[in-house]
């Protein structure tokens, strides 16, 4: 507990700083409404009546008790940021007071960090910062991240340049992949306006019908250049569902590794590359070496976001290698050179 108060990652060491004496507390938030299970707390979408009650308990000295002191504030969200601080206050005033020679004045008014009195409608009256601090803009409203979308801009741009210069000037093949990409965004835009629950519920039955269309690929796949990887369906649509396993295949170990512990055990790691491998072997099968490797890099580095060291995911890289370096062989080239 005092290393909540003292120590480098204390999540309450900012109410500690300057203290004359060593505290021990435990911070903690008290739900005003239920949550379903699964769902996390999204202070943007409750209103502020609704939020969570800030809890601190501390007791000082910590070697030598003299004085305990819990706080709750309501809606402040956060223990340590918000009931710490009036903790410190109350303890101060005690001790130091009583160090001091003098009586504690208990009846001195503590200032609560950043918050305000509230109306009879339950609206906090906010400051001029604190508006400034949640006003969002319309990327932040659309869940789209700023700096990502100009750099996809910028990509997509250099690319229809080349394009249009390799083509000889083709403005047809221009316009038809500017459309696609124009399609692109706007599928991306749709996407992010998704809550992250909806996709975690469809993504396991997602990842099941990728599978599945690879298998329709390996046995019945339309096959083109020396290469199977469509599913040709005559007069409707051709596709290539490998394409869909690069946004799949990240997303389903996220799901799993979400309602694991991290970082995550041998057995979950290796659910997790079983989970990679399927994916990644019948796409080797079709042969498509590239697009296997992005599946299994996607994979991999959800993993390494989950915790599991980079040694390791190097290592299972390693091991790719022998299985996909055939596709990638003169071989594979031949193969598919004389197809075409």
């Amino acid at each position: 507990m005092q290393q909540v108060m003292h120590g480098a990652r204390g999540t309450a060491r900012k109410a500690a700083i300057g203290a004359q004496y060593r505290i021990a507390g435990k911070s903690g938030t008290a739900q005003v409404v239920a949550i379903k299970q699964g769902e996390k707390y999204d202070r943007s979408k409750v209103q502020e009546r609704h939020r969570d009650h800030a809890l601190f308990v501390g007791f000082a000295p910590a070697d030598d008790p003299k004085i305990v002191v819990a706080v709750m504030v309501e809606n402040g969200e956060s223990g340590s940021g918000v009931a710490a601080p009036v903790v410190r206050q109350i303890m101060d005033a005690w001790l130091l007071a009583s160090d001091a020679g003098s009586s504690p004045n208990m009846a001195a008014p503590l200032q609560a960090p950043r918050l305000r009195p509230m109306k009879s409608n339950f609206d906090r009256i906010l400051s001029s910062e604190d508006v400034m601090r949640r006003r969002a803009t319309l990327l932040q409203r659309l869940h789209i991240d700023g700096p990502l979308l100009i750099l996809l801009l910028t990509l997509a741009a250099g690319s229809l340049f080349v394009l249009y210069s390799a083509s000889g000037k083709n403005w047809d093949l221009l316009i038809k992949q500017a459309s696609s990409f124009g399609l692109g965004l706007l599928s991306m835009v749709v996407i992010a306006q998704l809550e992250p629950r909806f996709m975690a519920r469809w993504v396991p039955l997602g990842y099941v019908v990728g599978v599945l269309l690879l298998v329709v690929v390996d046995v019945m796949g339309h096959n083109a250049m020396g290469a199977t990887r469509w599913i040709n369906i005559p007069g409707v649509i051709r596709f290539q569902p490998s394409e869909f396993m690069k946004i799949l295949m990240p997303a389903t170990i996220a799901w799993y590794l979400s309602k694991r512990t991290l970082p995550p055990q041998l057995k979950h790691v290796g659910i997790s590359l079983i989970l990679i491998g399927v994916p990644f072997i019948l796409i080797v099968r079709q042969p498509d070496l590239g697009t296997s490797l992005l599946i299994l890099a996607g994979g991999a580095f959800v993993l390494f976001m989950g915790g599991l060291r980079w040694r390791w995911i190097l290592s299972v890289l390693a091991a790719a290698v022998p299985v996909a370096w055939p596709c990638g062989s003169s071989s594979c080239t031949t193969t598919r050179s004389s197809g075409s």
